[in-house]
């Protein structure tokens, strides 16, 4: 999941594991973000959850 901050963008994987991606900038995702089918929610805490970010896969491995 990608996710902004003034100009800093944030990865965050199913696992909570989150970090700063200075290569991806406000311009890029700004461009990502452009489509057409791109949905926004009113939260960063309301996005997480509806889309399983929000930690509930941390410790699983599928094989």
């Amino acid at each position: 999941m990608l996710t902004n901050y003034r100009r800093d963008v944030w990865i965050r994987c199913r696992c909570r594991h989150e970090w700063l991606e200075p290569e991806i900038t406000r311009t890029h995702f700004d461009t990502m973000t452009a489509l057409p089918d791109h949905k926004t929610y009113p939260t960063v805490e309301q996005a997480l959850t509806d889309l399983g970010f929000e930690g509930s896969f941390a410790g699983i491995y599928l094989e």
